[in-house]
């Protein structure tokens, strides 16, 4: 009766090669669950990185004394037309025209929209807002659960919550242009 070989760890081929397919069909059972989390962490860092520029560019306005205003932006130079935020944002400085903070890297499965479809968060150089209480929400393409919101009122004041059910579905089937 022959022996079997075997590999310098004392191994044979087959437990090797069962090891991989168990190792491999682990693998492919968690990648679904690892996708959705990559996402509700990009859905969080883009929160983070729209609210940074809020604030940045309200106490922009402030210490500098003149307006300043926060917009989507196609190119990361210039105020989009559109009012569409998936696809970027600036924050310029009115008086001045200098961009001090600029974000073109919306994740593809992220939606954001405004309220009322504004085209731009405007701060008046006392730091306040120019328009009435305004909603930036953010959810996951198709996933209404996962919509958050940024709340500016007229105040200037910025905070987070959780977006309001029909401002989430709404979120949530929004067509953005990064699709």
């Amino acid at each position: 009766m022959p022996t079997r070989q075997r590999l310098p760890g004392g191994f044979t081929l087959p437990d090797l090669t069962a090891t991989l397919v168990i190792t491999g069909m682990l693998v492919l059972m968690a990648l679904p669950a690892l996708a959705g989390t990559l996402a509700r962490y990009q859905l969080k860092a883009t929160g983070e990185a729209l609210f940074t520029s809020l604030n940045k560019a309200r106490a922009t306005a402030i210490r500098r004394g003149h307006p300043t205003y926060v917009c989507p932006s196609e190119d990361g130079r210039l105020c989009s037309a559109t009012v569409d935020w998936s696809l970027g944002w600036i924050a310029r400085d009115q008086q001045a025209k200098a961009l001090f903070d600029v974000s073109d890297t919306v994740p593809r499965a992220i939606n954001i929209v405004h309220s009322a479809g504004r085209s731009a968060v405007n701060f008046q150089a006392d730091g306040t807002a120019n328009h009435d209480n305004q909603r930036i929400s953010l959810c996951l393409r198709g996933k209404a659960h996962t919509a958050v919101s940024i709340v500016l009122a007229r105040s200037g004041r910025i905070r987070r919550e959780t977006a309001p059910a029909d401002i989430a579905a709404a979120c949530a089937r929004h067509r953005a242009k990064n699709a």
